[in-house]
């Protein structure tokens, strides 16, 4: 693993990035988004999505690239090769299934946010698919079940897709991250 000095202290702040629920951010954020004027824009859900999908995107890659054995990289510098071709070579090609693996779990987290949606989206022009499958439910609890059902196959159905498409990689890349050596 190619590191550098604090790389283990910036690795602790990852990790209490994982440890902190997403509801604990929701009250001081919307407080700030409300003093600079964020709310009901894209950056008001882009922000916090970005910020709590990092801290599990970044210990997928750490995990993965603690796999490469370091013998490679100093094999390939002592031919002659600098960072961006070791990095470009060696590292991206093999880091396909693990890149596929982050964007899938993120891509899910994403297109299923409610609470972030709920929170800092006002007008009908941003509302997400969860916020809008919400309209299905009538006054007093009383809801059409097959349009509500048909709802849902509809959101569901782009990111199964995608999943039945990408799960070979995706589950190497899930495998791969999760053992050493």
């Amino acid at each position: 693993m190619l590191g550098f000095r604090g790389s283990k202290l910036v690795r602790g702040l990852f990790l209490i990035g994982i440890i902190v629920p997403v509801q604990v951010a929701l009250v001081p954020l919307f407080v700030d988004y409300a003093k600079v004027g964020l709310l009901d824009t894209h950056a008001s859900m882009i922000i916090p999505l970005a910020g709590f999908a990092l801290p599990m995107s970044l210990y997928l890659f750490i995990s993965f690239f603690e796999y490469i054995p370091r013998e490679l990289y100093d094999a390939a510098s002592i031919d002659g090769a600098g960072p961006i071709a070791i990095f470009t070579r060696i590292t991206l090609p093999m880091s396909v299934n693990t890149i596929v693996t982050v964007v899938m779990i993120n891509a899910i987290f994403i297109w299923n946010d409610f609470v972030f949606g709920n929170t800092f989206v006002l007008s009908e022009d941003l509302k997400t698919v969860p916020l809008g499958l919400q309209n299905y439910i009538g006054a007093m609890g009383k809801t059409d079940w097959t349009a509500t059902f048909a709802a849902v196959c509809v959101t569901v159905t782009p990111l199964l897709l995608v999943f039945l498409a990408l799960n070979k990689a995706m589950m190497y890349g899930l495998e791969s991250g999760a053992t050493k050596g």
